[in-house]
């Protein structure tokens, strides 16, 4: 490797040799374009001179005296190489060479007798030469040629060349010199940052540079003791941070420790909850599922992570109709849904679903808990529950033997027809028949007879009835019936129609016990009566009255 100072001293030598070298070759050049102006410029005068000495002589068609002339004129400058001169065809008229005239000047063109000159370089006995021609006469009588050796210029320029080198050879030795002088000025300070910088280097923060100078190299290594003040500050700033570091990532690792202990325990618990849950941020996406709702949507738990729910779930480009994730993420409330839900293997399942809301430390959701129970036991207990109810309230609206409605039920339809007759302003009519002489066919037939009949007769009036019209068992062998938008007229008719449905009956018991029986009927209009239970009394008493009558009759009285 060099050293700082060998390479100031090569980079010193190559400039200064890089610079003579361009300003001796463009010293040259110029140099050269000069001279080689300075000779046309001399041809163009000989030229001129030979042509108009030569005039008289091509006049006086004499070549001697224009011989003469020409070799007297190339004797008194030894530049010239040759002289010659054509005649007005272009032909050679008189000229120095020694032997017959050259080929290669021959076809030289004469100029265009406008007194123009004209220079050519030419190759010649004598070398390269510049060749400069001048028309006599305007050409009429022929063109002047002189020839000037070009090794003129050449000569002079190496003269010159030689010169120059001389001179650019004691420069260079100059600078040299003064370089070797600059160079020992600096190199020793430099040298001396340099050490600096290597004690630096070695952890040596406390060094520091003695150059005692108030120019650039003092400037220089002040500003490098400053900085290695700087990075000693600074090196007992990163040590302080570093045992501080330290400390926190300890620190951290502790909290890591914990942190993953809790995340162990979480997954434990998470993995321990039996039941299907989910945990998913405010884009819906999942971000915690467990294997149990993976299962319950046919699905793997990586299916599903980091899926928004409407999507993965259901297929969907938005999320469901009353989506309780939705809820709870606007309103921040927990919520609760049952929903059914058909599994992939077609057996339908209720599921009841609750959410509940996640904060962060700026009690912003941002997160959802959905927690899912399988409640189909429980829907169906509650369903059988309900459906025992059901069947528990028509058992207690029903009569056991007919299956028709029982006195409660009858009392609270005809309480709500007669409410409904006032609202609207409407008919209302009620019928209660009895069957004639009932006692005496269970004396006589049992009272399993009895019971036949009754559910018999009880039949034909349902038959009878219209679809609107209500009936039911009011007690014994007596029936009830509610004709709703029925006036007394129209209940009259009915009455009369189901009586003699009855009475044209046979009543078959057995093979051996055929009956025909008859019913008595009381009929009232009861739309302008408020009170249920004269409603009863009276229409008791119209039966009553159709009884006394002979019975196998419909009966009314007037109710006012």
């Amino acid at each position: 490797m060099f050293s700082l100072r060998n390479k100031v001293i090569i980079v010193n030598t190559l400039i200064v040799i890089v610079a003579s070298a361009f300003i001796l070759v463009s010293l040259q050049n110029i140099l050269y374009k000069q001279l080689l102006k300075e000779l046309q410029k001399r041809g163009i005068f000989m030229a001129r001179h030979l042509a108009d000495m030569s005039e008289a002589g091509l006049l006086a068609e004499s070549p001697e005296d224009i011989q003469l002339k020409i070799d007297n004129y190339k004797k008194t400058d030894p530049d010239i190489a040759y002289i010659y001169i054509l005649d007005g065809q272009g032909k050679p008229l008189v000229h120095t060479f020694k032997g017959d005239f050259p080929d290669n000047l021959k076809s030289s063109p004469l100029s265009d007798g406008k007194g123009a000159y004209r220079i050519e370089r030419v190759e010649t006995e004598f070398g390269p030469a510049y060749d400069i021609s001048f028309p006599v006469k305007e050409g009429k009588l022929g063109e002047v040629h002189v020839g000037l050796k070009e090794s003129v210029i050449s000569e002079t320029s190496r003269t010159i060349t030689r010169t120059v080198l001389e001179i650019a050879l004691v420069v260079f030795l100059v600078s040299g010199l003064f370089s070797v002088y600059l160079l020992t000025r600096l190199i020793k300070p430099l040298k001396a940052v340099e050490e600096a910088g290597r004690e630096i280097a070695r952890g040596n923060l406390q060094y520091r540079v003695d150059v005692r100078r108030r120019d650039e190299i003092g400037v220089l290594a002040e500003t490098f003791n400053n900085m290695a003040q700087s990075i000693e500050e600074m090196h007992r700033e990163l040590a302080e941070s570093h045992r501080e570091l330290e400390a926190e990532v300890e620190e951290r690792k502790v909290i890591q420790a914990e942190l993953d202990r809790s995340v162990r325990f979480l997954n434990n618990v998470y993995d321990s909850i039996i039941d299907p849950f989910m945990i998913l941020d405010r884009d819906f996406r999942i971000v915690k599922v467990n294997n149990a709702y993976a299962a319950l949507k046919n699905k793997t738990v990586a299916e599903l992570i980091n899926k928004t729910c409407y999507r993965v779930l259901e297929g969907r480009d938005r999320t469901c109709g009353g989506c309780v994730i939705e809820k709870t993420i606007k309103t921040g409330d927990p919520s609760v849904k049952v929903k059914k839900t058909t599994l992939r293997d077609g057996k339908e399942i209720w599921l009841e679903l609750y959410t509940y809301p996640i904060y962060d430390e700026n009690s912003q959701i941002t997160h959802v808990i959905e927690y899912t129970r399988d409640i189909t036991d429980k829907k169906r207990a509650e369903e059988q529950r309900k459906r025992m109810i059901e069947e528990l309230e028509r058992i207690s609206r029903t009569d056991s033997l007919t299956g028709l409605f029982n006195r409660r039920a009858l009392l609270e339809l005809l309480e709500y027809n007669l409410k409904r007759s006032h609202r609207y302003k409407t008919p209302l009519s009620v019928v209660l028949s009895d069957i004639d002489r009932f006692k005496s066919i269970n004396d006589q037939y049992g009272h399993p007879t009895g019971d036949e009949i009754i559910k018999k007769v009880g039949r034909l009036i349902k038959d009878t009835l219209r679809a609107s019209d209500l009936m039911g068992r009011y007690g014994g062998d007596e029936f009830l019936l509610i004709l709703s938008d029925t006036a007394l007229e129209g209940a009259m008719e009915l009455s009369e129609r189901i009586r003699r449905v009855v009475e044209k009956t046979d009543f078959v018991i057995n093979e051996d016990l055929v009956l025909r029986i008859t019913i008595s009927l009381g009929v009232i209009d009861c739309s302008d009566m408020t009170d249920v239970d004269e409603i009863i009394r009276l229409v008791d008493n119209a039966l009553y009255a159709s009884k006394k009558a002979g019975r196998n009759r419909s009966y009314t009285i007037s109710v006012s």
